[in-house]
């Protein structure tokens, strides 16, 4: 079986899958928490003022890591298919989202249990579609809802892989941002409602736009920028302009809050601009921050289980500060750190036993495939 060989470390994407686990953290932890009653009644129950970040709308604007997460896949995963095997690609894959998957879905069903979130069989039931990234929710936390869309994405570049087609990996960069931009002029300018919606994420009609913005990042970064791909990195703008626009209003439907739309999309360009700027001088960038690589990798590592337990962990811990007379503001920051040091441990202690294994898993049924497949 082949095996790719190491590239040179990104260390500027490190930095932003950074930043996006703490948005998506920060949105659901120091907004939704305060805002949507239906969410987390408790917000309202604890606090006799709201804070002023919720009420202002705050960190309203934090679900925008999900769109970064969605560049940062598509460009990462053009990486990862270069020179790879159709089973040496579909092996990274499992042994990078399950073994995690797997840790975090298992502590966020014993917190389930304890608090009595669901019963024992319901979340049973949401423990097994988690661990298998079953397309349909609801799941054990519903941030969930982005890993299929994600896997849908890999299962596009493992055919392309598997048929030899991989060449043609900007033609499919502008197939997912026509179809994506096609999609959001039809739901934005006709004002009706997708009934299909959970369809078109699998079917990246909706997140297409972002996956193939990455996917043009690394062919730019490894070809050249041309007229044809200036082209497509606006058709990929506009599309996202778009689908912001649509997700801050759905956010914020029925309720007096500020509008977020333009901080979203200036955070969105600059998250675009480091994350460009991280491959235009990865060099450089690797050379002078080759001290701290190590902190730096494990910033990048803790995102995944940072985005799958935050709810899980920090929302019985931010109750219990709060009850116990902590400013908003101060157990905000508690919880945080309480989650980073629980991902931390699951990065550095829990997930690497279990990736061992089902990496030597894969690897002993690698072996026994045809030479062609493996």
């Amino acid at each position: 079986m082949s095996e790719k060989p190491a590239t040179e470390p990104i260390f500027g994407l490190d930095f932003i899958r950074f930043f996006a686990a703490s948005a998506v953290f920060f949105y659901h932890m120091g907004f939704k928490f305060f805002v949507f009653p239906i969410h987390t009644p408790q917000g309202h129950d604890l606090l006799t003022v709201m804070p002023g970040w919720a009420s202002q709308g705050g960190w309203g604007w934090g679900w925008i890591g999900v769109q970064i997460f969605f560049v940062i896949s598509g460009l990462v995963i053009a990486y990862s298919a270069e020179g790879n095997t159709p089973y040496a690609f579909f092996r990274s894959r499992v042994a990078r989202l399950f073994p995690a998957m797997f840790i975090c879905a298992t502590l966020m069903a014993v917190i389930a249990l304890v608090l009595n979130y669901f019963p024992p069989a319901q979340l049973a039931f949401l423990w097994l579609k988690s661990v298998t990234f079953f397309p349909i929710g609801p799941w054990i936390t519903e941030q969930i809802w982005t890993l299929p869309v994600e896997i849908a994405f890999y299962g596009l570049i493992w055919l392309m892989i598997l048929t030899r087609n991989l060449k043609h990996l900007e033609l499919l960069a502008y197939v997912l941002a026509g179809l994506s931009l096609i999609y959001w002029l039809i739901f934005t300018f006709s004002g009706a409602e997708d009934p299909f919606i959970r369809l078109t994420q699998l079917t990246l009609l909706q997140p297409g736009c972002y996956f193939a913005l990455g996917m043009l990042i690394f062919i730019v970064d490894r070809s050249g920028l041309t007229l044809p791909r200036l082209a497509l990195g606006f058709v990929c703008a506009v599309t996202a302009v778009l689908q912001i626009y649509a997700t801050a209003r759905i956010e914020r439907e029925g309720m007096a809050l500020p509008d977020v739309t333009v901080l979203a999309y200036i955070i969105w360009i600059a998250a675009m601009a480091i994350i460009i700027a991280s491959l235009r001088w990865k060099s450089a960038i690797a050379a002078a921050l080759k001290p701290y690589a190590l902190v730096i990798r494990t910033l990048g590592m803790i995102t995944y289980p940072v985005y799958l337990i935050h709810m899980h962990t920090g929302i019985p811990v931010y109750i219990f500060l709060l009850k116990a007379g902590f400013p908003a503001f101060a157990g905000l920051v508690v919880t945080y750190v309480m989650t980073l040091a629980v991902a931390l441990v699951i990065t550095l202690w829990l997930e690497p036993p279990l990736h061992r294994l089902v990496n030597s898993w894969l690897k002993i049924a690698g072996d026994l495939l045809p030479a062609k497949a493996a």
